[in-house]
């Protein structure tokens, strides 16, 4: 079972990734602020984790105890606690949104080309990106990114070559909040591995 808060120090997209099973297909969890906001990683980190654990379990459990999504983990605290990388946005925050009414719609497209330039590619292994948007959208919302003709089973499915985005955009996050939206990450980061709804 996975601690609930995490531990560990936040990295920048150079580092080159975990600690635990380097070199395995793997899910990344990324924090993204756009460039007006500031950094809020360290107030979010235990419900990112609190998140990682959830879901660990949670397919684990629908398994059987036979499999899990395996996260990209490890860190100067220990194998147990998830990798958390942080990304800066390039543009602000209203950039990235669309008037609609009282509403705004998020422009995903501009994010996910720029988080595509900026998140790294052809590391060790086979590696999707669980990223967090936060400063964006007033109110959760997701998307992932996937091959959706790719009715083929096993390791030949191109949905199992990694490279694909699933974002979450985040709304306010409560105070100590000891988790946020698990189902919500599990949805998009099962889009990445070629779920579709």
């Amino acid at each position: 079972m996975l601690p609930a808060e995490w531990c560990g120090d936040p990295h920048g997209p150079g580092f080159a990734g975990a600690l635990a099973n380097p070199g395995a297909p793997s899910i990344q969890l990324v924090y993204a602020y756009p460039a007006d906001a500031p950094n809020g990683v360290g107030e979010i980190a235990n419900a990112l984790q609190g998140d990682v654990s959830i879901i660990d379990r949670f397919v684990a459990d629908q398994a059987g105890q036979r499999k899990t999504l395996r996260f990209a983990m490890g860190t100067r605290c220990g194998n147990q606690y998830v990798d958390l990388m942080v990304v800066r946005l390039p543009e602000v925050g209203a950039a990235y949104l669309i008037p609609q009414g009282v509403q705004a719609l998020v422009r995903a497209d501009a994010i996910v080309a720029q988080l595509h330039a900026l998140l790294p590619h052809g590391v060790a292994g086979k590696r999707n990106y669980l990223v967090f948007v936060d400063g964006v959208a007033n109110q959760p919302v997701g998307m992932g990114e996937q091959i959706v003709r790719a009715d083929v089973a096993g390791a030949s499915n191109p949905n199992n070559d990694g490279g694909r985005l699933g974002l979450v955009f985040a709304g306010p996050v409560p105070q100590g909040a000891a988790a946020y939206e698990p189902s919500m990450l599990l949805h998009e980061a099962s889009h990445t591995l070629g779920a579709v709804q």
